[in-house]
């Protein structure tokens, strides 16, 4: 088990402007919608896959709302705001609007073990979401900065490097050039 702070973005911004809110050095942004749903994390393959769906049925994925669509991962019934534990996981949360340890691990523990679930999102705090992960190796993938390929014209696809069959070309029919580009370089 282990705990990341990721981005908070409305679910009323577009497909486009949550991949953009993906902050240096993650690959994930939290989603909330309204009250009455659960935030929802979605991470930069969720949101390219989705981008592409929308390109592909012609619709322009800078007017889609990403509250309006389903991610892949879907969170973990988490306990509550819970006591705080005696030993935090991770030294380096806290930085943010996060101070100290916030997070009773024995009840996630026994949570994840009931559960194939991946994450629960712990609090909610502004821009900020406190995310509890089911092992150190997911936390990892979350905490990995994201390389986004897209095609040099239209339509616009994205993809990482790795999804791409032939390296610099699009995977659709157009099989244009496509511009690698990672978020950690963005100003």
């Amino acid at each position: 088990m282990d705990q990341i702070e990721l981005a908070v973005v409305s679910g009323e911004v577009s497909l486009l402007e949550a991949l953009d809110s993906i902050r240096p050095g993650t690959r994930a942004v939290v989603v909330v919608r309204d009250r009455s749903r659960p935030p929802l994390l979605w991470t930069a393959g969720d949101l390219m896959e989705a981008c592409n769906e929308a390109v592909d049925c012609n619709k322009d994925p800078s007017v889609i709302e990403v509250g309006s669509v389903a991610p892949t991962h879907r969170p973990a019934i988490a306990p509550g705001l819970l006591p705080a534990s005696i030993h935090p996981f991770r030294a380096d949360v806290g930085k943010g609007p996060f101070s100290g340890p916030t997070v009773n691990s024995l009840a996630y523990e026994q949570m994840f073990d009931k559960t194939d679930d991946r994450y629960a999102i712990h609090e909610v705090k502004g821009d900020t979401a406190l995310v509890v992960t089911s092992s150190e190796r997911y936390t990892g993938e979350l905490r990995n900065s994201v390389t986004i390929c897209k095609c040099v014209g239209n339509p616009v696809h994205r993809f990482e490097p790795w999804e791409l069959v032939v390296p610099g070309r699009c995977n659709k029919l157009h099989h244009v050039s496509v511009h690698c580009s990672n978020i950690d370089d963005k100003p």
